[in-house]
């Protein structure tokens, strides 16, 4: 696997270019940017996640940081150490602005950064070749969901990726089609979602769960 340039320290603030989310007829238009996760931007990441009482049983985003001997912690304990590691450039993620606040994300990172995923079991099982990127999770604020967010997300967590040194990337959604599933259960992303952004199904690691995977050229991305 070629070495990919991963960032080692905090970045300052690089402000994205707005765009219009285009996706999921939002009830109110809206223009959004997107930033990467950094200690310029944790005030608003943390203001999100405190809206939403630390999400997810208060895990501020860290499950997928840990590995399988790191336990259960508290709350608070778990905010220290997403924080700590913002600062020293170990975790990564587009965050989603609407003029001063963030209202998602989408977070990426090595698989060294992110050895915890869903189906872990199964998909350790098939002797998957590395990829040098994932992506976990995806959050989207309660009142901002059905607008197209999530897609803005994955975009521009290609674009960093992009940035960071491309190569190959792989993700879990899951396929929805024909199902009835309440979108605050859909943290890894709609397999349709991803297809759209051009990743290919690789294989299945549960009834609804798949592998995918596509590349990320170092130099440009397609606006997918």
């Amino acid at each position: 696997m070629t070495a990919r340039r991963s960032p080692t320290g905090p970045r300052a603030r690089r402000a994205g270019p707005p765009v219009r989310t285009g996706v999921g007829s939002p009830a109110r238009a809206s223009t959004l940017r997107a930033e990467p996760l950094s200690p310029a931007t944790w005030p608003e990441f943390a203001r999100l996640v405190e809206k939403h009482h630390g999400i997810f049983g208060g895990c501020w985003c860290i499950s997928f940081h840990l590995g399988p001997g790191d336990g259960k912690r508290a709350p608070a304990e778990y905010r220290a150490m997403k924080e700590a590691r913002v600062r020293d450039g170990t975790a990564h993620a587009a965050l989603v602005l609407d003029g001063p606040n963030a209202v998602g994300w989408c977070q990426f990172g090595s698989p060294a950064e992110l050895p915890n995923i869903r189906s872990r079991k199964a998909y350790e099982e098939g002797n998957p070749a590395p990829s040098d990127w994932r992506i976990t999770c995806f959050f989207i604020d309660r009142e901002r969901r059905g607008e197209g967010i999530a897609h803005v997300a994955l975009r521009s967590a290609l674009e960093e990726i992009a940035r960071l040194g491309g190569g190959s990337v792989e993700a879990y959604p899951e396929e929805v089609r024909g199902r009835k599933i309440s979108r605050s259960f859909l943290c890894s992303g709609t397999l349709g979602m991803f297809e759209q952004a051009g990743f290919e199904r690789v294989r299945k690691i549960a009834m609804h769960r798949w592998v995918v995977r596509r590349t990320v050229d170092p130099r440009r991305i397609a606006a997918g």
